[in-house]
């Protein structure tokens, strides 16, 4: 059911979509200096720049919205789609959600008649940082050629707040790697992605076990108490690496993670195909993975209650920027190399999770990015 648009609400959507009143700037990416023209919200909504959240810079633009709000986006000017060129525009943003709940942000995208002639959902179902990324010829509305001029966002049936930042729009190409996740699970297509092992987390979340979980046997328990004592030996180091250490503190200072809203604000915590610049203060998976290994020593070898307490505020912002179960990021593609030493450091710290209040929420990240869950199926052959 379309939500009700409001006479004034027309008129002002009217004149944002033939760019009669309001200059259209270029693409949008950040929000640190002002709010740019072509971003609009419907009369009752708010827009204010914040620093409670942000995931480029220091600060992004926070919409208040009323039940059905909406906010436009319009490009510089109208654009094409579907054609023969072999680029294949979309969107590409990031959004905080700080109360999770089953219902979605509605994104339609109109043509200069103000007609929709793409859409899709973002499910509002996790809190903190979610990626959007999606190509046009992935959203509903069908696959054929057209134009294009404004993308507007449609609030749910409550009064709420979003926060958006890392914004563009359009993008020229869409990144062929967007990963469908909880947010988007129809985001682009399975049918041909046997080995996109970073592509299908989502998917393989969906898997109930193709056999019976059964307690385990003596035997069983003894076979993994070897397992257990042989990591150990292996993983455990006598006397932690000084520079291991050294470099997460450093790390850490630079992060200027803390408690922000109901969540936390830091580093803003992105791919390599998010533009990844760390002169401008953005952290890679790899920084995420220097800070627990170097805070995981110190705390299991050096008895550090500062690495202990470290540790799992990293983790904490971690999550909170989409390191999280049911978060594609966008896309991470051939991310195992970034991470492989954050399982390290969770071996290390198992007595210790286990005893926190961030346990499940550690525990499910973890084997989400691992994608244990496509072991609940025998593979296919061939894979």
């Amino acid at each position: 059911m379309e939500h009700p648009v409001t006479h004034s609400s027309r008129r002002w959507l009217l004149l944002l979509l033939a760019g009669l009143s309001i200059p259209l700037a270029a693409q949008v990416r950040g929000f640190e200096h002002e709010i740019p023209r072509n971003v609009q919200a419907s009369p009752g909504d708010r827009l204010t720049l914040s620093t409670t959240y942000y995931k480029e810079g220091r600060q992004s633009l926070e919409w208040a919205f009323q039940p059905g709000g909406t906010l436009c986006i319009g490009a510089e000017k109208p654009f094409a789609i579907g054609g023969k060129t072999g680029k294949e525009p979309g969107i590409q943003l990031w959004i905080y959600n700080e109360t999770p709940g089953t219902d979605s942000l509605r994104f339609e995208f109109l043509t200069p008649g103000g007609q929709v002639a793409r859409r899709f959902a973002f499910r509002l179902a996790s809190p903190g940082w979610r990626a959007c990324w999606i190509g046009f010829h992935h959203m509903e509305g069908g696959s054929g050629a057209g134009t294009l001029g404004t993308c507007r966002i449609t609030a749910p049936d409550r009064r709420g707040r979003v926060f958006l930042d890392r914004l563009t729009f359009p993008v020229e190409e869409a990144n062929p790697r967007t990963t469908p996740d909880r947010q988007m699970p129809h985001n682009n297509s399975f049918a041909f992605r046997d080995l996109w092992h970073w592509c299908r987390t989502w998917q393989w979340e969906q898997y109930g076990h193709s056999f019976p979980l059964a307690p385990l046997s003596e035997e069983e328990r003894g076979e993994l108490h070897t397992v257990e004592q042989r990591l150990t030996r292996l993983l455990d180091a006598k006397k932690p690496p000084a520079r291991t250490v050294a470099d997460a503190y450093k790390l850490f200072r630079q992060a200027g993670i803390r408690p922000s809203g109901n969540g936390y604000a830091g580093a803003p915590l992105v791919a390599p195909d998010d533009g990844l610049d760390s002169l401008r203060g953005d952290f890679s998976l790899e920084n995420l993975e220097t800070m627990l290994a170097g805070f995981a020593c110190d705390a299991s070898r050096n008895h550090s209650a500062t690495a202990r307490r470290n540790y799992f505020l990293t983790w904490r912002y971690a999550i909170d920027q989409g390191f999280a179960h049911g978060s594609g990021m966008g896309t991470n593609h051939h991310y195992g190399y970034q991470v492989e030493k954050i399982y390290t450091t969770a071996w290390l710290m198992r007595e210790s999770i286990w005893q926190s209040p961030d346990r499940d929420a550690i525990l499910s990240a973890l084997r989400y990015w691992a994608a244990l869950q496509e072991t609940r199926k025998p593979c296919p052959e061939g894979r």
